[in-house]
């Protein structure tokens, strides 16, 4: 397809085209309508075709997935089959592309319908096809960018770019015989955030508002209006206008609270901005451009401000009632809906200090006194906690929380201690939530002296505060890997047996008493914790997704415990609907893990569980329960998938905990290193812990290794240990069948478990041998640079060393990997996770 015309007025935009003449194997262009992404494109193209390049140009709004894939075909010289899928047929076309003779550069404008169908496969071809250079203009934030884009070469030239600067502006004004001073350009800077076509637009100067002026804000306010009357009729203007002004928009949410029947105008509120998934939350988020906003404030029709305030309080409502507390106050502050902040505060004040207590702290002050009077509890209560963040004349205010521990110890014997207790697990609560662990710890340690001299008579009389701060401390404990720790505060929060007042904390309590009961491996203390749970009424409304989570997943590491797919799978549909925002999120992906070992889908939670590296990072530093769990069972999936060196290459990385040393030790075994899994499997069994399932699979293992070694009295001997965790059945069925069955005669106990892994759906498990690319420092340096298009010669010049040196070890890398040639060592690398 022929280049589009570029507008003659249009100015070259050197730092961009330079930023595109980089050439990796793909730059995105990302920004709204209007921000000048086809035309930079365009202007690029034109000049790489003149130095020689070819370019084939496609548009989304015209071009289909199939016409990109012939037109690919095309230049490949290959015909696509018929009845090829999408990804199918560029597969088909990778060999063809890989050897075309000079660079092809291909640029898409408008990609954003194509995205979906084409966005993966076209990401797989460029990361097999370093001849190919693509240049994507695209509005939104898409799957394939964040699924697929790491191993492609990726850049990303976004708004912050494409917004004309200073003195592009100048430029531009140059062009046409206007002198610009400073402080005009600043200001049509900041009023159209630099977007190319309210500038062009701008400059056209009209005579019956701007006679002898260069500029006309209302050329760009008409433009803007009459774009949006274009998309929606005049009638619905206004009601864009007010859903513009809700700022940052959540397209999901904005369409529940419209309803069905404002369709369009959902359409057209997305046709005005940048529309984005977000990594954390995968959700379409609309961003506006302040111009637009303002351009369209002044369209309200007589009741504007009310269908403005009214669309508010239903976006707000829509957000409480899918769970997304932060998201509700956010807005009703930003809009003053001071009446909904209000209900959201009373509501959800314990969410809302756990996300972050500053925030709490600043809602209170805008809340104006009328609206809380009568000052309820609760309300008095929160101001005390934070007084030097409310501005509230009529309380008495109190001292911040002290920070000396002698004057803790003092404040202890105070009517008010436990609000200051109160305060302090607060802080814990926002430190741990932030993965600030440091701080929580400080935290815990402060409210364990001030508990320990405050005056209560016994167990008995704890009061609720200091119970609450036991189980927070103890959920820190927990995410810190301390289960022991864990355990212990969790019983003084669960109170005694005899507690007269079975209330909603105890059966907080009593469920993550239970899931550290699960996690361990032991069943009894795990039901008996359920069962103390059952006989307190379950909590109704927000607190339930925090109080039931771990109850949840304690029953679903039963249920695969005993290879009870149907029960397993019940739980953790349940699962997935209360732990998405609770601190513990990630045993969600743990649980799905070890189904996915057990039965299918190892690819899909891989998948999920390295985007969460990616996204909460900062929750899963070293010696975390987090890190320990999803490195482990991220190690586990790769090796049942047959990916030996990828699991490698993260547990060289991250190997310490008990958990991830079973997992290493399998690998060692698998990948023919069987001496050296036999010593680390001996630093699990016989060193004390209370981590019955790790015991368990490190006792299997080790006797499955004696076993095919021939020492057969040996593997009996770890065999007949492991027997006495027989309910772990799960953990029996990782061990190669052949080694139970020759020794059930030996070890009796074996039968019964034998006889419940017969009963169940038969298990995947792990292939029988491993491949494991081992690769020097000096191999991997060079491997760095292979998907660059550096040049031997260049690569050497990097490394310090000679030509000869890298043509060595390159050779290795071909040996290594069985492959010919450099642009197959990058695909294997990749395929293998040495690269990522």
């Amino acid at each position: 397809m022929g280049l589009p015309r570029i507008d003659e007025k249009a100015i070259r935009r050197p730092r961009l085209l330079a930023r595109l003449d980089e050439l990796p194997a793909l730059t995105l262009v990302r920004g709204p309508i209007g921000s000048g992404k086809t035309t930079l494109a365009a202007q690029w193209a034109s000049e790489a075709r003149a130095a020689g390049h070819e370019v084939l140009w496609l548009d989304g709004t015209v071009d289909t997935p199939a016409t990109v894939v012939e037109a690919l075909a095309e230049v490949a010289g290959a015909v696509v089959p018929v009845g090829s899928s999408t990804e199918e047929a560029l597969a088909g076309l990778t060999p063809r592309l890989r050897r075309l003779s000079s660079p092809l550069v291909l640029v898409i404008d408008a990609f954003d319908p194509l995205a979906d169908e084409l966005g993966e496969p076209l990401m797989s071809l460029l990361r097999r096809c370093r001849s190919i250079h693509a240049v994507m203009c695209v509005r939104g934030r898409h799957d394939f960018v964040w699924h697929a884009v790491a191993g492609a070469g990726y850049r990303l030239i976004a708004m912050d770019e494409l917004a004309f600067t200073a003195d592009e502006l100048v430029t531009m004004a140059s062009a046409q015989g206007i002198r610009a001073d400073d402080q005009t350009v600043e200001e049509i800077l900041q009023g159209t955030a630099g977007l190319a076509a309210f500038i062009r637009v701008g400059m056209q100067a009209r005579r019956d508002e701007t006679v002898g002026s260069w500029w006309s804000w209302g050329n760009v306010r008409d433009f803007i209006r009459d774009q949006v009357t274009a998309m929606v009729g005049a009638d619905a203007v206004a009601a864009v206008s007010a859903v513009t002004q809700l700022g940052g928009i959540d397209i999901d949410v904005l369409r529940a609270s419209l309803g069905p029947e404002h369709r369009q105008l959902v359409d057209a509120v997305q046709g005005l901005g940048v529309v984005e998934r977000r990594r954390e939350s995968d959700r379409l988020h609309l961003s506006v451009p302040p111009v637009v906003v303002e351009a369209l404030r002044g369209t309200h029709h007589v009741d504007g401000d009310r269908y403005l305030a009214s669309l508010q309080d239903s976006v707000i409502g829509e957000l409480e009632r899918l769970g997304r507390v932060m998201d509700a106050v956010d807005l009703a502050r930003r809009a003053g809906r001071h009446e909904a902040l209000v209900g959201l505060v009373k509501r959800h004040w314990w969410d809302i200090a756990a996300e972050d207590v500053a925030i709490l702290a600043e809602a209170l002050t805008e809340i104006p006194n009328e609206l809380l009077e009568p000052r309820s509890a609760l309300m008095r209560h929160l101001a005390e906690l934070i007084p030097d963040r409310v501005a509230d004349q009529q309380l008495e205010p109190i001292d911040t929380i002290p920070v000396d521990d002698d004057e803790l110890r003092a404040r202890a014997a105070d009517p008010d201690a436990t609000v200051l207790l109160d305060g302090i697990m607060i802080a814990l609560m926002a430190a741990r939530f932030r993965g600030e662990r440091a701080a929580a710890r400080e935290e815990v340690r402060r409210g364990m002296l001030m508990v320990a001299a405050m005056a209560h008579e016994t167990q008995h009389d704890l009061p609720a505060s200091i119970r609450r701060f036991f189980v927070q401390a103890g959920l820190m404990h927990l995410l810190d890997l301390d289960l022991t720790a864990a355990e212990l505060a969790f019983r003084r929060g669960y109170g005694p047996d005899r507690h007269e007042s079975p209330d909603v904390l105890r059966r907080e309590a009593a469920n993550k008493l239970a899931l550290v009961s699960a996690l361990r491996g032991d069943h009894t203390t795990t039901r008996a914790w359920l069962h103390r749970s059952d006989a307190i009424d379950p909590p109704t409304g927000w607190l339930t997704p925090n109080i039931e989570a771990p109850r949840r997943v304690a029953e679903a590491i039963m249920a695969l415990d005993r290879l009870d797919r149907a029960e397993a799978e019940r739980h953790m549909a349940e699962l997935s609907a209360t732990i998405s925002t609770d601190e513990l999120w990630f045993l969600e992906l743990t649980v799905r893990a070890a189904a996915a070992l057990l039965w299918d889908g190892g690819h899909v939670v891989l998948h999920e569980i390295q985007l969460a590296r990616a996204e909460r990072g900062h929750l899963m530093t070293e010696g975390t329960l987090a890190q320990a769990q999803l490195n482990a069972w991220e190690a586990t999936l790769h090796m049942a998938l047959g990916h030996g060196t990828r699991a490698e290459t993260l547990l060289a990385e991250h190997g310490g905990a008990f958990r991830t040393r079973t997992v290493r030790a399998r690998l060692l075994h698998l990948s023919g290193r069987s001496r050296e899994a036999l010593g680390l499997l001996a630093s699990i069994t016989q060193t004390p812990h209370d981590f019955t399932r790790v015991r368990a699979e490190a006792l299997l293992l080790t006797a499955q290794v004696h076993h095919e070694l021939g020492d057969a009295e040996v593997a009996r001997t770890y065999l007949a240990g492991a027997a006495v965790h027989a309910e772990l059945v799960s953990t029996f069925a990782s061990v190669s069948r052949s080694v139970l069955d020759e020794h059930v005669e030996a070890v009796p106990a074996l039968r019964a478990v034998l006889d419940e892994i017969d009963s169940r759906e038969p298990v995947a498990g792990y292939p029988e041998a491993l491949e494991v690319v081992v690769l020097t420092e000096r191999e991997r340096q060079l491997l760095e640079l292979l998907p660059t298009p550096q040049s031997r010669d260049s690569i050497a010049r990097s490394l310090f060393v000679s030509t000869n040196t890298i043509k060595t070890q390159l050779q290795a890398l071909y040996r290594k990997l069985g492959v010919k040639t450099r642009d197959d060592v990058v695909a294997r690398a990749y395929e293998l996770g040495l690269l990522r």
